[in-house]
């Protein structure tokens, strides 16, 4: 009868702390910074300028908020966003309860063929675009 020996080391290797979880994160966190973080506050520092004399102003705000323009552009953009929503969620609520009949499977709702069919079609034909 042959034995199968084991080795283990004297003393497990210590565990690193948090520093190397955050040393991991920084290429990520750098490339946000750069990116992403830096053009945003610069942005929004320039949005606090006037552009005529470089001095600290709100007069780009008053005039997006007074121009008759600005706030009916963002009241549509808000309205339509909300009824796409609610419509994107009514369209795909069901679709968990119809998909299992669709894969063949027992599922609570008993549809005929065609409208399986027409349903699947459905649900694949964005990503086909």
């Amino acid at each position: 009868m042959s034995s199968i020996s084991l080795v283990l080391p004297a003393a497990l290797p210590q565990a690193r702390g948090p520093a190397h979880l955050y040393f991991s994160l920084s290429p990520s966190v750098l490339m946000l910074l750069i990116f992403f973080a830096l053009p945003m506050g610069m942005m929004i520092g320039l949005s606090f300028t006037d552009p005529a004399s470089g001095l600290p102003s709100l007069a780009s705000y008053q005039r997006f908020f007074t121009d008759g323009l600005s706030l009916p552009g963002i009241f549509r953009t808000v309205v339509m966003s909300l009824g796409v929503a609610v419509c994107v969620t009514l369209l795909g609520f069901p679709s968990p309860i119809i998909w299992p009949g669709l894969a063949g499977a027992p599922a609570p709702s008993s549809l005929p063929w065609h409208w399986r069919r027409s349903l699947l079609a459905s649900f694949f034909a964005p990503m086909a675009g």
